[in-house]
């Protein structure tokens, strides 16, 4: 007997995997890309993101057998950051961190203390601390999107 797709998809959204999975890989596919060539198995890369590992070794060969496909380093160059120096980043902010007292987008300046060896791609988190004395990691990608630029000289 043949299960239907619908049974198949409340089936995974039960096991806490994604509703499009496909949407969402091809969306992501640079970090995916990243994890799976850093050696990171299957079965991790799909927990991460919230595939079924079958679906995301699927999905590799088919990218793979693109007759377009290069395979170009996805790891985005980090900016060009001073440890010490205070940058404006920006992002959503939980509501006990965030001024206007709810949670929501904010720009905030922070000090780069460095990085971190990690599993994350490119094997290193970058470390930044806000004024108000926080701590908050990025991956190269987060770092990316995060990052507005300006430096305003070395912060106490």
């Amino acid at each position: 007997m043949k299960t239907s797709p619908s049974r198949v998809r409340v089936r995974e959204f039960q096991r806490g995997l994604r509703t499009d999975q496909k949407k969402y890989l091809d969306q992501h596919r640079e970090e995916v890309l990243a994890d799976l060539f850093g050696d990171t198995p299957y079965e991790l890369v799909a927990r991460k993101y919230q595939v079924n590992s079958k679906y995301l070794e699927e999905s590799m060969a088919l990218w793979l057998d693109d007759p377009g496909f290069r395979y170009i380093n996805p790891l985005p160059k980090p900016p060009d950051i001073q440890v010490g120096e205070e940058y404006d980043m920006s992002g959503w902010v939980a509501e006990y961190r965030c001024s206007r007292g709810s949670r929501g987008w904010e720009n905030r300046k922070m000090k780069y203390l460095g990085t971190i060896k990690s599993r994350a791609p490119g094997n290193v988190i970058y470390m930044f601390r806000s004024r108000g004395g926080y701590t908050e990691s990025f991956t190269i990608f987060q770092l990316r999107e995060s990052f507005k630029g300006g430096t305003h000289g070395k912060s106490h």
